[in-house]
Formats: structure tokens, sequence, C-alpha cells
């Protein structure tokens, strides 16, 4: 008989203990807006670092070598073979995709293109007030504050030094204005609605760039001077907390014994976002919810809650599911991942 199927909710709040930060292509450093007064993480700021905890379960508990091609599907569903590529418009075999989903949890779990992932991960909101400016300072060069570092040099290199600072602090003294106008272009820009006027503001920008670029690339020594401010990025202030929702569909008991698995992997490192040197830590807690095919209200069966010093699975229901999985570890192929790989696979409870 195939296993039961069931409906997982984990429901509950993740809390910054750092910083969080994500840079997203066309917002300028800024965090996504909602019209109701909210801030958001994108789902992949969470969905990605649960993938690779999920990759790292598979390395330390299914303990099967691994091609790169099979690294790269379970851990990014990345076909680096373009195998599932070629074997689209082929055909379709639904008893064949459920053999693959069956062989491979991780899979199953986090998808690849033309399979669906089982997992799906909110985006994590807060009201837009928790947002902060974050990582601003001023970058100094070493040699100006210990002088002494010079005598290690040698008299070519300290003329060399000398001409470095000059260089470096004529060129950002042509690069600053250029910075100014640059900024108050792109505020324009995220002001208007008019896509012409929106074309000639970047246009604009993307010619100051150039002249900010020229002027680096001149400069003796690095591109980018040593000594210069920095201007930081918007980031969501540590002490805030953000709603978050993770939701396993139609899947087996073993299902969910591999996100809590995963949810142990990701508890020694609990990091989201970039900027990870001076942020991106939190903290986790969520109420664990199953609701069976027929039922009218999901059943609350435990509780999960993660920081850096450990987590605490609480529910004896969530035990049977870690356990669940463990017996289900001698029927994965995580290098199954074609439906005609799967085709071959008897199925289960035969």
């Amino acid at each position: 008989m195939p296993a039961q199927k069931h409906q997982y909710l984990l429901r509950g709040e993740i809390t910054a203990t750092a910083p969080l930060s994500v840079t997203y292509v066309g917002l300028d450093g800024r965090l996504p807006r909602t019209p109701h007064g909210e801030v958001f993480l994108n789902s992949g700021t969470l969905r990605g670092p649960l993938r690779k905890a999920a990759l790292r379960v598979a390395k330390e508990q299914v303990n099967e070598a691994l091609s790169l091609q099979t690294l790269y599907m379970l851990g990014e569903g990345v076909d680096t073979t373009r195998e599932v590529n070629n074997e689209a418009g082929k055909y379709y075999d639904p008893a064949a995709e459920q053999r693959l989903r069956e062989t491979n949890l991780i899979l199953d779990m986090f998808g690849r293109w033309r399979l669906a992932g089982q997992l799906s991960v909110s985006p994590l909101r807060t009201a837009a007030g928790n947002v902060m400016q974050a990582g601003q300072g001023t970058r100094h060069d070493q040699f100006e504050r210990d002088p002494s570092l010079v005598e290690w040099l040698s008299e070519e290199d300290q003329a060399a030094l000398r001409d470095m600072i000059a260089s470096a602090s004529a060129s950002m003294a042509d690069i600053a204005p250029l910075q100014a106008e640059i900024k108050q272009l792109k505020a324009q820009y995220r002001k208007t609605d008019d896509r012409e006027q929106k074309s000639q503001l970047w246009k604009q920008v993307e010619r100051l760039e150039a002249e900010i670029k020229e002027l680096r690339e001149n400069r003796k020594g690095a591109e980018n001077s040593i000594k210069h401010p920095i201007e930081g990025y918007e980031a969501i202030a540590p002490g805030s907390t953000l709603s978050s929702t993770l939701k396993l569909r139609n899947v087996s008991e073993a299902s969910l014994g591999l996100l809590l698995e995963t949810l142990i992997v990701f508890s020694r490192h609990p990091v989201i976002g970039g900027h990870q040197g001076a942020g991106g830590t939190l903290e986790a807690r969520w109420t664990v919810y199953r609701r069976d095919a027929g039922s009218l209200q999901a059943e609350e069966i435990g509780e999960v809650a993660l920081d850096e010093l450990g987590i605490q699975l609480i529910g004896d229901a969530l035990e049977a599911a870690r356990e669940a999985f463990r017996a289900a570890i001698p029927t994965q192929d995580l290098s199954c991942y074609l439906l005609e790989q799967a085709m071959q696979k008897a199925p289960r409870g035969r």
C-alpha cells in the first residue's frame, strides 16, 4: 500500500538577531515594499538555505556517493547535463513521476524544472518601520592608522605608496560629485512612472557610471579607493519579527521527517541573506500542523524552535516523522532525477 499522504504546515515567526538584508535586482539597494506598510524578503531567501541544508542531510545520513550533476540537481535544481531539457516533450508518465518523488525525497520537496517541489515557503514579512540603514562607515588606509608599517617597505615601495595615496585622493575628488548626481537621478527614477522619462534618467546614470569607471581605472593602485565612505544598505533591524510559513503539500510522514532534519542542519548556521560577515543571523519558532484528506481543520502536532545554540522539536509526531525518514533512507536513490530513470524503479509496496 502506498504511504498515506498529508498536508503539513509550519506557521510562526522569525526574529532577526542581526541586520537582515538582501540585494534585489532593480531596487537600487532597497527592500521590496507591499501596499500595506510592510517590507518583505522573497521566499527564496529562506528556501535557498533550506535546500542547501537538505543537501547536507543527504551527505550525512543517506551516505551515497553523488556525481557533480546530481549535486547541482539536488542543491540548486540545475540540470548541467541538459537531460531534463531533452526529456521534455518525449512523454509524460504520471506513474513515473510518482516513483521519482518516492525515490528522491529531496527532489520531491524542492523540485526541478518541470517537477514542482512540494515545499512552499512564504515571503518573510515585517512592518516597514523595522527597516534601518546598516553597514555605514568609512574605510581607512592602514598606513594612516599605523604609519609604522612603512618600516617594512623598501624605498621603492614607499615611493609607490605616496603615489597611490595622491592618485586616489585626486580621483575621489572627481568621483564624489558624480556619485551624488547618480544618487539624485536614481531617486527621480524611482518616483516617476513615465517609461520614457525612466529610460532617459537611466541613460544619464549609465553615462555617469562609465565616467566613474574610467576615473577608477586610470588611478594608481586599486581600482576602488581603499579610503572611502561606505553608504551602507537597507536591512531589517535586529529584534524585528517576520511572519513565516512553511507548507508541505501531499507528502508522506517521511517528508516531514526530511524537513525536520533539514531544519536541524540549518540551526547549526541559521543565516539568510547577504552581508553575512556582519549580519543575517536569526531565531525561529513554528507551530506544526497536520491536515489529512477529508478533515475540516488542521491538527496541531508539535513545535519547532531554533537559534544558534540549537533546536527544539516538541511533540511525539515530530519524532515519529524523523523515524519515518530514517526508515525511508534505504529506498532512496538521490541520483535518480529523470522520469526515464524512475520508470526502471519498481513501484513501492510491490
